[in-house]
């Protein structure tokens, strides 16, 4: 079978990129069943598409056309000038942090006490607020750190976004697109921030660790303990061994008790110190840093890179713009390695294929009164089936408990059917908003507003322009014709 490239977040903003910039007259129609005709590429193999298959492959057709979207290319460059600016960050702030905490005075050891905690001892702090967060059901991420991150995902879209012939993308414009629709795209929006923010901290405790090793190396480092609770040596040790039980299988694990003793810092510095006791700490402190601040994040970032990808193969496009473009793309195939077909066999393979749409469940406005069959021949174009037939009071939502109670639980996408010679009403939405609560909130939902039969469509806009005020990214309205 051919095979359909997996979806990555820079799709997503090429996807919206083409939302925002199409329309929806008969131009547009025209064109993606050109895309889709030329996608059906009928061989021995045939399969069916799935619906994020077919988006996909659109996608693909739309960027090699003279309209190309170049959003997507844009978060790329930027998504990896911010990786290389925060690698280059936290580098420089774990090295600066690192060769301020060993700084040597000559006359007094540096404490090792100070540098476990300014360099450990926060890191683990922050673990346990993050793992208390996810506990309570919160997002660990802030909206500071999210907002600072999108920020400069924006300013370096933005500033490095220059299409052929001079024409210049809104790049802030698409990626807020892209975060507004939450509903939709929910758990993906979360690694844009995540995988960042673990890079710098992967940064920063390898600049902590590589700065410690270099001027261990390059020059004499003395290292003791300081307390001013009533500590003794073994009750140190003890504390020591607790530390370093998941490195405790490596050499140099932690000072011995003599070690701890001869290095304990006493008061004006004037204490026994032993030699050996007071380099005997430095391999303690990088194998700390490196358990418990580098070792984690590494395994952070590889499983957010993880989730990412699973959030991405779980996205169903089944939200409105994608909704409407699938029932345009109806129906597309693809096909294994054999070689193309002519033009007829092509025509044959695609009448074989199953055609568009699916049962729904249709909520028909009682003004409309239609035999079924007149009902059928103009959904049929839209690409809905009739599965189960409503009648609803629109104009009064508390009267349709009926119907509600219906839709509880179901699963067909719902489709109401409505008078479209006439202005939108309050009532009207209310009666969509309750239909929305008992279908669920990622029940595809399709507002039908018939016209009167060759008469003037005078409320097409206002239709979509109401319908869009609802907010909801899985509700769409599309025009049925009556002849």
């Amino acid at each position: 079978m051919a095979r359909v490239p997996r979806w990555q977040l820079h799709d997503l903003l090429d996807l919206e990129a083409v939302f925002l910039a199409d329309g929806d007259d008969a131009a547009i129609e025209n064109r993606d069943r050109a895309i889709a005709a030329n996608i059906v590429r009928p061989a021995a193999g045939v399969r069916v598409l799935t619906g994020p298959e077919k988006v996909r492959l659109w996608l693909e057709a739309r960027r090699a056309g003279p309209d190309a979207p170049v959003a997507g290319s844009a978060y790329l460059a930027a998504s990896r000038t911010l990786a290389g600016i925060l690698i280059v960050l936290g580098l420089c702030s774990g090295a600066g942090l690192a060769a301020g905490l060993l700084f040597f005075h000559g006359d007094r050891p540096i404490s090792v006490t100070v540098f476990f905690a300014a360099t450990v001892v926060w890191q683990v702090v922050l673990w346990l607020v993050v793992a208390g967060a996810l506990v309570a059901g919160r997002r660990p991420l802030g909206g500071m750190l999210a907002g600072l991150i999108g920020w400069a995902l924006t300013r370096l879209g933005n500033s490095g976004l220059v299409a052929d012939g001079g024409r210049r993308t809104d790049f802030a414009a698409v990626w807020g697109s892209l975060r507004a629709k939450r509903m939709i795209y929910g758990e993906v929006l979360v690694w844009p921030v995540a995988i960042p923010a673990q890079l710098f901290a992967v940064a920063l405790n390898v600049g902590i660790i590589a700065m410690t090793l270099v001027l261990v190396a390059i020059s004499n480092r003395a290292f003791g303990w300081e307390t001013t609770l009533a500590v003794s040596p073994e009750t140190m040790l003890r504390i020591v061994e607790v530390i370093s039980w998941p490195w405790s299988a490596l050499p140099q694990a932690h000072p011995s008790l003599a070690e701890i003793a001869g290095s304990r810092i006493a008061l004006r510095g004037e204490g026994n110190y032993d030699a050996v006791a007071l380099v005997a700490w430095w391999p303690f402190l990088v194998y700390a840093v490196a358990f418990y601040g580098l070792l984690p994040r590494v395994v952070l970032l590889g499983v957010s890179v993880f989730l990412k990808h699973r959030a991405l193969a779980r996205l169903d496009f089944r939200h409105s713009d994608c909704a409407r473009l699938l029932r345009r793309l109806e129906p597309v195939v693809v096909a294994g390695d054999a070689p193309p077909a002519e033009p007829g066999e092509r025509a044959a393979v695609t009448a074989a294929v199953a055609g568009p749409g699916g049962e729904a469940t249709i909520i028909l406005s009682h003004e409309l009164r239609m035999p079924a069959d007149q009902m059928a021949e103009i959904l049929r174009p839209i690409g809905i089936e009739i599965g189960e037939s409503l009648e609803a009071e629109v104009d009064c939502a508390e009267a349709n408990a009926t119907v509600y109670s219906r839709l509880v639980g179901g699963s067909r996408p719902v489709a109401v059917v409505l008078d479209g010679s006439r202005p939108p009403v309050k009532a009207i939405l209310e009666f969509l908003r309750q239909v929305r609560h008992a279908s669920g909130p990622k029940r595809e939902m399709i507002v039908v507003a018939v016209d009167g039969g060759g008469a003037a469509f005078d409320y097409d806009e206002a239709w979509r322009k109401r319908i869009a005020e609802l907010a909801d990214p899985y509700l769409r309205v599309e025009r049925g014709v009556r002849s």
